[in-house]
């Protein structure tokens, strides 16, 4: 049996602005919830991490993260140019095999 190492390399990105500083805020507290109360194995979410003292360590699949962020916008009521920020700036992030690994920091 073998065993995976990596080494976790952080780039810090430019502070960003509302509603991206807002979400990523939220995620520093974990996942945010997108299912409701059944069984439907479509609100899964592709996700691992945890937090300490106001940061956290999370890898996010693209899909899980868009659904995070869907889910955030509707509970805040984002207005439609929001959501599109928000969105478009997730999508710029940089993934690989659709993964990100994130720092969040506050």
């Amino acid at each position: 049996m073998g065993v995976d190492v990596g080494v976790v390399n952080i780039n810090y990105l430019p502070v960003p602005g509302f509603p991206v500083s807002d979400f990523m805020r939220e995620l520093v507290l974990g996942p945010i919830y997108i299912g409701d109360d059944t069984d439907d194995d479509d609100d899964d979410c592709d996700c691992w991490g945890g937090g300490w003292a106001y940061n956290g360590l999370y890898e996010y699949s693209r899909d899980c993260l868009e659904k995070q962020a869907n889910a955030w916008a509707n509970k805040q009521n984002l207005s439609g140019d929001d959501r599109a920020t928000l969105l478009a700036w997730l999508n710029g992030l940089p993934y690989r095999d659709d993964l990100v690994m994130l720092h969040l920091s506050v």
